[in-house]
C-alpha cells in the first residue's frame, strides 16, 4: 500500500487543486483588471492554440521520458505561472499565464491517465480503472471545491493577488507527492526507445483509429466532454449570470465539483450492471434534454440542473477513458490519448470563439444555447448508428500490438 502510486495520486490531485485564488480570478480578470468576457474567450483560444502545438509532440516525450518526469515538467510550470497572475497588469499577462497552463496541462494530456493506467496494470488491479480514475476526479473535485470555499470566505481579507500567494501552498505540496511516485515498469516501451517520431505517430494513430468501435466512442467521449467543459468551465459566469453573492458561490461550486467526483465514482458500478452501450445511450438522451433546460436559465433549480449534468458528463467521460484504454496497448499509451485530446481541442476553436461572441452579446445561457443545439444534433446521429457501431462490448486487450 505504502509502495503503491494509487494513494499518492489521490492526494496529490487533492492538493494540486486545492486553488483558493480560483474562487474569484474571474472576479479579478473583469472587475481588477478589466477583461471582458470576450476577451475570456481569447484566453481560452490561446489555451486550444497551445495545445494544438504541442499535445501530440507532448504525448510522444512522456512515453520517452517516462510519465512521472514529464509530469514534473508540467507541475514546475504550472507553479511559475502564478508568478504572472500575481503580477498581473492587464490582459497580455493573463494569456501569457493562460499559455503557461496551456503547455502544462499539454505535458500531462495522456500521462495522467496512462500513469494511472499502467500503476494499476504493474499491481494486477486495471480491471478497477474506472473506479481509480472516479476515485481521483473526486480527490480533484473535493481539492478544487474546498478551495473555492476556503476562497469565497476569506476573500474579503485579503486581495486578490494575496490570494494567489496562498495558492502556492498547497501547489508545493502536490509538487512532493509527484516525486515520491514510482515510474510504472512498462515492459512494451523497451521495444519503442528507439522509435522516431514521425514512426511514433503513425503507429499511433493507427492503433486509435483501428476499429469502427473506438472512433465512435471517441466522437462520444467529444460530446460529453463537451457538456462538461462549457459548463465548469465558464460556472462563476453562469453564477454572475444568476445574481448570486460571492458568499455563496463556494458552497455552491463545491456542489458542481462533488457532482463532477460523483459521476467518476459511480462508472466502475454503471459499466459492471448495464455495460458500455446501454450506459452511453442513457447519458446522451438525458444530457441532451437537461441540457436545453439549462439554457433556460430557471432561477436556482439552474443549479441543480447543473449537479445533475456534471455528474452525467463525467460518468461518460469515466466510461469512455475505460473503454479506449483497454484498446490499446501500452507502448505508445500517452501519444495515443494525447492525439484523441489534440482532435477534442481543435473541434473546440470555432465553438469556444461563438460562445464568447454570442455571450457577450446575447448572454451567458444564450450561449451555451448554441452548444445544447450541437449535443442534439448528436444524439440524433448517435441513436442512428449505435446499434450498428456498438455491438460488441467485450474487452480488445491490445498489448502486444
Amino acid at each position: 500500500m505504502i509502495k503503491s502510486n494509487i494513494w499518492k495520486i489521490y492526494a496529490k490531485n487533492f492538493s494540486e487543486n486545492l486553488l483558493i485564488a480560483w474562487a474569484v480570478h474571474k472576479l479579478y480578470f473583469t472587475q481588477a483588471l478589466g477583461i471582458t468576457m470576450q476577451e475570456m474567450a481569447y484566453f481560452t483560444l490561446a489555451i486550444t492554440i497551445v495545445h494544438i502545438i504541442l499535445e501530440i509532440p507532448s504525448g510522444f516525450i512522456a512515453d520517452k521520458l517516462g510519465l512521472k518526469k514529464t509530469l514534473l515538467v508540467a507541475k514546475t510550470i504550472n507553479i511559475a505561472r502564478i508568478y504572472f497572475y500575481i503580477n498581473a497588469k492587464g490582459l497580455l499577462d493573463i494569456v501569457i499565464a493562460y499559455a503557461m497552463s496551456s503547455v502544462a496541462s499539454s505535458l500531462k494530456s495522456g500521462a495522467e491517465e496512462a500513469m494511472i493506467y499502467e500503476s494499476l496494470k504493474e499491481e494486477n488491479r486495471k480491471e478497477q480503472y474506472e473506479k481509480v480514475l472516479g476515485m481521483a476526479s473526486l480527490a480533484k473535485a473535493i481539492g478544487f471545491g474546498l478551495g473555492i470555499f476556503l476562497g469565497s470566505i476569506i476573500f474579503n481579507g485579503y486581495n486578490y493577488r494575496q490570494l494567489f500567494i496562498i495558492t502556492l501552498i498547497p501547489m508545493s505540496i502536490s509538487y512532493i507527492l509527484l516525486l515520491i511516485q514510482k515510474e510504472p515498469d512498462i515492459e512494451e516501451k523497451k521495444d519503442s526507445s528507439n522509435l522516431e517520431f514521425k514512426k511514433a505517430i503513425k503507429e499511433a494513430f493507427r492503433e486509435l483509429f483501428s476499429s469502427k468501435q473506438i472512433v465512435f466512442v471517441i466522437i462520444y467521449s467529444f460530446i460529453v466532454k463537451g457538456i462538461v467543459r462549457i459548463l465548469g468551465h465558464y460556472d462563476e459566469l453562469y453564477l454572475i449570470a444568476l445574481s448570486l453573492p460571492v458568499v455563496y458561490w463556494g458552497v455552491i461550486r463545491n456542489i458542481f465539483n462533488i457532482s463532477e467526483g460523483i459521476g467518476g465514482i459511480l462508472s466502475q458500478k454503471l459499466k459492471e450492471r448495464y455495460g458500455y452501450k446501454n450506459n452511453f445511450t442513457v447519458i446522451i438522451i438525458i444530457s441532451s434534454i437537461l441540457l436545453y433546460i439549462f439554457t433556460m436559465n430557471i432561477g436556482l433549480a439552474t443549479i441543480l440542473v447543473m449537479s445533475i449534468l456534471l455528474i452525467l458528463g463525467n460518468i461518460g467521460i469515466t466510461l469512455t477513458s475505460g473503454y479506449i484504454n483497454d484498446r490499446v496497448s501500452s507502448k505508445l499509451r500517452a501519444t495515443t490519448l494525447s492525439i484523441k485530446n489534440l482532435i477534442f481541442w481543435i473541434s473546440f476553436i470555432g465553438f469556444d470563439f461563438m460562445f464568447g461572441f454570442i455571450s457577450d452579446r446575447e448572454g451567458i445561457f444564450i450561449g451555451a444555447r448554441f452548444f445544447a443545439v450541437i449535443v442534439a444534433i448528436y444524439m440524433i446521429y448517435y441513436m442512428s448508428f449505435k446499434n450498428k457501431v456498438l455491438d460488441k462490448e467485450k474487452t480488445v486487450e491490445m498489448e502486444n500490438i
